[in-house]
């Protein structure tokens, strides 16, 4: 009866054990897709100012040019 009873609690134990072990490896996978989102996000971010930036450097040099044409006028 004591050997079914420890035995039933090794058991138990095992079980408890795997479910950790799995729940390690959720969080572990959950963390590193997040990590995979965020630094995709930053790079887009990243490219959108970059791009924006360009933009206004454009928008600049359009308005000095026609600044500096009228000036010439």
């Amino acid at each position: 009866m004591e050997v079914q009873r420890l035995t039933s609690i090794l058991k138990d134990k095992e079980r408890v054990q795997e479910a950790n072990l799995r729940i390690q490896e959720l969080n572990q996978s959950f963390s590193r897709e997040v990590e995979r989102k965020l630094a995709e996000k930053m790079e887009m971010s990243q490219e959108n100012k970059v791009i924006q930036i360009k933009a206004l450097q454009e928008r600049l040099k359009e308005h000095v040019s026609c600044i500096c044409t009228l000036h010439h006028s």
